[in-house]
């Protein structure tokens, strides 16, 4: 019965034995455990590590060049290294919001020195892996996709003393601040013809001081092209030509002359909805030429042209290729859209032109504070949160559809529709 009673003794002393070295200063040097950077609501290794006199410092840095900001949506790599005269390290780092919640997300370079892990409160961590005499630390991280605010990366270091056990060790924390990359200053370049019509212009949008924009004029019928003018100022006798951005908003005039070989002729419409009842201050766009509502005379040169005829509440009419041939009156029948989208009025806001093709202008009566674009699944295709007045968008690459244009205003979202494409 002795021998039994020792035996259990020197068994259970084993358990005891087992249990106590798993809990030594070697347990986490495969990866530090979540929760432990010193964050906001987080301890720190401190709370088991301690001892230790190292000196050193940390150093924290994003990107190439150390940048203090950072751009949504872009991945960049952070080095991170802890200067120590320490034989073991250790660290784990996260990234907050100014609200307290993740911010961007970690990717690995180097699995073999470097882990990652998703705490309770979905914060991730990354730390290392395999603790040894490895001081320094490379890793990718990716902003949010929307601008978020002051993001803080905190951190903290385990300058251990390599003894298999938490005394000896030394914890220090830190934290960096990146703000987001303000947005460069963007001009408009307007671009108009003389007289009005006579070409199709491409190069209008918003630029950046001294961005390099490609912009050209192609004669409609009828007409010749001339040359480009910033006021009185020749800038180019060639249809195309580089311009250079300046730091001002800039309106470039392309000139024609009539062609006195071709004949022009008088297009008058008629606009009239399912009732046969007058439709007043419809917009009608045919070929490059979008007259002011209601105004439904053009002057056109022969040839073959597009043209449209909307007015809010109604379903736009198009036709292609209609010949010009002679003087003549159009009648357009309106039929009376049921889609119970209200847009917003044509008092306050001007989306031109409709459909657009290369450039998307839009204009508003009061500043607006944003505005979104999404298409007909909901998808949302551009955002902006600048206050303005007048936009203009190069929408020259986006699928061929309608879109609902949402503008942020004092009083609330309002809600066009526009026509991308043919």
């Amino acid at each position: 019965m002795k021998n039994r009673f020792t035996i259990f003794m020197i068994f259970f002393s084993g358990i005891l034995f087992l249990s106590l070295t798993t809990h030594t200063g070697d347990k986490n040097s495969g990866q530090p455990p979540v929760g432990r950077t010193g964050a906001p609501s987080e301890s720190t290794c401190a709370a088991c590590h301690s001892g230790g006199s190292y000196s050193g410092e940390m150093s924290f840095s994003l990107g190439e060049n150390n940048q203090p900001d950072y751009e949504p949506g872009q991945t960049y790599t952070i080095t991170f290294n802890g200067e120590y005269d320490a034989p073991r390290y250790g660290f784990s780092m996260t990234a907050l919001d100014e609200s307290e919640q993740p911010a961007g997300t970690f990717t690995l370079l180097n699995a073999d020195n470097t882990s990652l892990q998703t705490g309770g409160n979905a914060r991730q961590y990354v730390g290392h892996k395999n603790a040894n005499d490895n001081n320094s630390w490379s890793f990718q991280w990716t902003a949010p996709d929307q601008a978020a605010g002051n993001i803080t990366f905190y951190y903290v270091i385990n300058a251990a003393d390599n003894n298999n056990g938490t005394s000896g060790d030394y914890i220090e924390t830190g934290s960096s601040v990146v703000f987001p990359a303000e947005e460069p200053d963007t001009y408009l370049l307007s671009l108009t013809s003389d007289p009005a019509g006579a070409g199709n212009l491409n190069g209008a949008g918003e630029y950046e001081e001294s961005a390099t924009v490609n912009v050209s004029a192609v004669a409609n019928p009828g007409f010749l092209f001339v040359n480009w003018t910033d006021d009185d100022t020749v800038l180019s006798e060639d249809p195309e030509f580089v311009y250079v951005m300046p730091a001002s908003d800039k309106s470039l005039v392309a000139n024609f002359i009539i062609d006195d070989t071709v004949d022009f002729y008088t297009l008058t419409f008629d606009v009239m909805d399912e009732e046969n009842e007058p439709v007043q201050d419809a917009v009608i766009t045919f070929g490059t030429i979008v007259n002011e509502p209601g105004d439904y005379v053009f002057e056109l040169a022969a040839g073959f042209y597009d043209y449209k005829v909307e007015k809010q509440g109604f379903i736009p009419f198009t036709f292609q290729d209609y010949e010009v041939s002679q003087d003549e009156t159009i009648t357009v029948i309106l039929e009376s859209d049921e889609t119970g989208l209200d847009n917003y009025s044509a008092e306050h806001v001007r989306i031109f032109p409709n459909p657009a093709h290369e450039i998307l202008h839009i204009e508003v009566e009061e500043r607006a504070m944003g505005l979104q674009i999404a298409d007909l699944s909901g998808r949302i295709v551009f955002v902006s949160y600048k206050n303005f007045t007048a936009l203009s968008l190069n929408i020259s690459n986006w699928e061929k559809g309608v879109y609902f244009v949402i503008i942020q205003t004092p009083d609330g979202q309002k809600a066009s529709k526009v026509l991308i494409g043919d």
